[in-house]
């Protein structure tokens, strides 16, 4: 990267969001001139200073074992650089898959120096002799980590929620990810990616007692909150799993102004989906929308559209059943007479009966 650039992505850093920084830095990464880089870097500055808040944040609950742990990260945590991540943690070692520059076979002992396998950098606890090696400072949400710990202990990490995105699978290679799925009752592997052409029948591999191993049963293992493993994809691919989630803005997330705003889902199975949405507010705060729903009943009116009264704080709504391939478009709506300022902002949890979660910003605009 040249002098400019490096010099752009420090002035990002000083914003303090992770996934502006990320943004930036894939641009410079990958040849983007400066030019085509600032008009989109400001509107984005813009767009995350303002959008930045209490209301997209949550909590992921993670279980870590002494020895090595192969954890998927949800969330931009609080405290984004190691030592601040890690503070009061038996954890000594971070490491993350960055870059892979081949499609060469990972080591099934993370044991291993990770330097010596290309795209890995590795952060180490100051108080460890290696830790002069350590080649990476910032801790971001959406991606999946190798972290070893000195003993067992249950972990609440703080963060924000980061922009909604799909996966980049590299094609032909095993990747390293992880989803978000529902604590003690996350689907099979099989009930996951046996819609996906691209990974129903390839090898994954997930971490026991320190050792990768090959899943052999995937109707029979579960896929754990917070935990990221090995599957290879075989060919191109953006699944995400069976449940998709589709939104105007991928940068920003479900905005609700003037005109409202909606969520597309569609059921990628080939059997019934229940889904079930909850939304979550900070404690004190409101978030006044709702749901449209269209009336064709109606004696004066035969087809309107009608908003279905919602609590201005958490609630909880089933949506109904998907049919195998349907798809359906959530409207919302907002209530501008009780937006007390001009932007209100809070998390939709979406929940399938299958055990998958997906969580989205949502910002209603007044002005």
């Amino acid at each position: 990267m040249s002098i400019f650039q490096k010099l752009l992505i420090y002035i990002i850093s000083i914003f303090g969001n992770d996934s502006l920084q990320r943004f930036v830095i894939f641009r410079c990464r990958n040849h983007y001139t400066l030019k085509k880089t600032f008009p989109i870097l400001f509107f984005l500055i813009s767009v995350f200073t303002a959008f930045a808040d209490e209301g997209f944040k949550r909590t992921q609950e993670i279980e870590m074992k002494e020895g090595w742990n192969s954890v998927f990260l949800e969330i931009d945590p609080e405290k984004n650089d190691p030592e601040s991540f890690i503070k009061g943690t038996p954890i000594d070692i971070v490491a993350t898959l960055y870059r892979r520059k081949s499609t060469a076979q990972f080591s099934s002992d993370p044991n291993v120096n990770l330097l010596r396998e290309q795209g890995w950098s590795v952060w180490r606890a100051k108080d460890r002799p290696d830790a002069f090696l350590s080649d990476f400072s910032v801790i971001s949400g959406g991606r999946a980590y190798l972290i070893h710990s000195k003993a067992d202990f249950s972990w609440s990490v703080r963060g924000e929620l980061g922009v909604f995105s799909k996966i980049t699978w590299q094609t032909n290679a095993f990747n390293f990810v992880g989803f978000s799925v529902e604590k003690n009752a996350g689907p099979s592997f099989e009930q996951f990616f046996k819609h996906s052409k691209s990974h129903k029948d390839s090898p994954i591999y997930r971490l026991k007692n320190g050792r990768w191993l090959l899943v052999e049963q995937k109707g029979a293992e579960l896929m754990r909150s917070g935990e990221a493993f090995w599957i290879y994809c075989d060919g191109a691919s953006d699944y995400s799993g069976p449940f998709e989630l589709k939104m105007r803005s991928s940068v920003v997330g479900l905005v609700v102004g003037g005109s409202g705003g909606s969520v597309d889902l569609r059921n990628l199975t080939d059997h019934p989906l229940d889904i079930s949405m909850r939304q979550h507010v900070p404690a004190g705060k409101t978030q006044p929308i709702d749901i449209a729903v269209r009336v064709i009943d109606d004696p004066y009116d035969p087809i309107k559209t009608e908003a279905l009264k919602l609590e201005s704080g958490g609630w909880a709504y089933d949506i109904k059943t998907l049919e195998a391939g349907q798809a359906i478009k959530v409207p919302f709506l907002r209530r501008a007479d009780e937006m007390l300022k001009n932007q209100h902002k809070s998390l939709l949890e979406f929940k399938t009966d299958l055990g998958t979660n997906h969580w989205i910003r949502v910002t209603t605009v007044r002005e």
